[in-house]
């Protein structure tokens, strides 16, 4: 008896001192994620480096146009991000809340038909041009995706748009609508930044910055798809029914909180029951 209670006691002690543990992963406060990007085989970053690492804490946003792409072949165009292991025709969003580690690779197309496509940043309700113009080039049937340029006092509206392109390049306009940022934002959406023309490469790009999110029914969408979505005469091109009620469905910093104190005070309370049984079993062999 006094060995299962000392076990039992061992056992209670190991969680007590891992709760806090528990509760601050839960919380994601210390552990640090890792994303890689790797140039591939048909070209370089601009610094002549071929992988980039960052080292980001749990959502928070990454844009991979930050890192310029120069194409080492004439006979391959950039295209745009790929997840590590999946093949060249599964292009990912350049802008992504991090929830794990990842690895992406710069994915090329050889180039066809050319076309090009333009690429705007207006505020929502003015129509205002915010920042200069983005003009890149494709090819005809490509489908892109432009992630968003950080521009200060606002944010976007959303964060990646993506459309097929046509052999009219009048047609291949992604125009990125912004809104005043405010200080009481319901969510923090995290940044991406000022936007670099790559040549050849047709990358936009920016040095990370927070973005905040508005009020619930202008939330920053992950993904516009044009070729999916028409907007009518006179309405924005954001559809607002569309918008998800959080980033990607991802947890919230209190939700992870309150998940790390429910282990914690799981804890005790197995704590408070070892001691009751120990007090229990004592009591008992001194009555014998």
């Amino acid at each position: 008896m006094k060995r299962f209670l000392g076990t039992l006691l061992l056992v209670l002690a190991v969680l007590l001192f891992s709760a806090p543990v528990f509760a601050g992963a839960a919380e994601g406060d210390e552990y640090e994620y890792t994303v890689r990007v790797y140039a591939g085989a048909k070209g370089t970053f601009t610094d002549g480096t071929t992988v980039k690492e960052l080292k980001c804490k749990y959502n928070e946003e990454v844009n991979l146009e930050q890192f310029t792409v120069n194409v080492s072949e004439a006979k391959y165009q950039f295209y745009g991000y790929r997840l590590s292991g999946k093949d060249n025709d599964t292009v990912s969003s350049p802008v992504f809340s991090v929830k794990e580690d990842v690895d992406y690779v710069v994915a090329y197309s050889i180039v066809g038909l050319p076309t090009t496509y333009t690429v705007n940043f207006v505020e929502s309700k003015s129509g205002k041009t915010l920042a200069e113009s983005k003009t890149y080039k494709g090819n005809v049937g490509d489908k892109p995706i432009a992630g968003y340029l950080y521009i200060e006092g606002y944010r976007p509206l959303y964060r990646n748009i993506t459309k097929t392109l046509s052999d009219d390049s009048s047609e291949n306009v992604f125009t990125f609508e912004y809104v005043e940022s405010t200080s009481n934002s319901a969510a923090n959406a995290g940044g991406s930044g000022n936007g670099t023309d790559s040549g050849s490469s047709g990358t936009t790009g920016g040095n990370g910055t927070n973005v905040n999110s508005g009020s619930a029914n202008q939330r920053t969408q992950d993904l516009l798809d044009l070729d999916t979505y028409s907007p009518k005469t006179g309405q924005s091109v954001n559809p607002q029914s569309n918008v998800p009620t959080g980033a990607n469905g991802a947890k919230t910093a209190s939700t992870r909180s309150y998940l790390g104190w429910i282990i914690a005070g799981g804890c005790v309370v197995l704590a408070g029951i070892a001691g009751f049984l120990a007090y229990y079993f004592r009591m008992r062999s001194k009555r014998r």
